[in-house]
């Protein structure tokens, strides 16, 4: 069965990348085509050297839309796979970036976690996620947000309805412990 990785995440971050891929279009072709006219009807070659500094402040400005997207793109648009094997996490494409097998899961709860992918006070943002300790972890490891999906003695899920039923169905006892 498949779950999403993150809560809402998908949505927003599809439409960020909506929102970053139209913006950088339109300022494109705006731009492209003020060039052509200084170029083609008022024949300002010497003002190219202007032209070129401005483009050059568009295409960073245009990394501001993208940003979000490249760096958390892969994970807030992933999901996670449940088998007999283990947990898969796979992205977008299709692409397993990681997998959890049964035998390395030391323990499985149910907790709050504090933390979001962008937003003001992002740490103060809360949700209830399922956490595999892995490796005899015994404690949410102290890094970013992002990291806690990808560290090595450790991940999570968010919570949604079954998740819990279906670990069951493969021997996974998940207590709820709040911190």
């Amino acid at each position: 069965m498949e779950f999403d990785l993150t809560p809402k995440e998908k949505i927003i971050m599809g439409a960020r990348k909506k929102i970053a891929v139209g913006a950088t279009v339109f300022l494109s072709v705006l731009w492209l085509l003020h060039g052509l006219y200084l170029v083609l009807y008022l024949d300002l070659y010497d003002e190219m050297k202007d032209f070129a500094f401005v483009t050059l402040i568009i295409i960073a400005f245009e990394g501001f839309f993208w940003y979000p997207y490249v760096r958390y793109g892969r994970l807030s648009l992933s999901v996670a796979v449940v088998s007999a094997e283990g947990i898969d996490f796979v992205d977008a494409k299709g692409h397993c970036w990681r997998s959890i097998p049964y035998h390395c899961i030391t323990k499985v709860c149910k907790t709050t976690v504090s933390g979001t992918f962008y937003g003001e006070k992002k740490d103060e943002v809360e949700g209830t996620y399922v956490c595999f300790f892995l490796n005899k972890l015994e404690a949410i490891p102290d890094v970013p947000y992002h990291r806690l999906f990808s560290h090595k003695d450790f991940s999570m899920i968010y919570d949604q309805e079954h998740l819990s039923d279906v670990l069951k169905l493969y021997g996974m006892d998940v207590k709820t412990e709040q911190e």
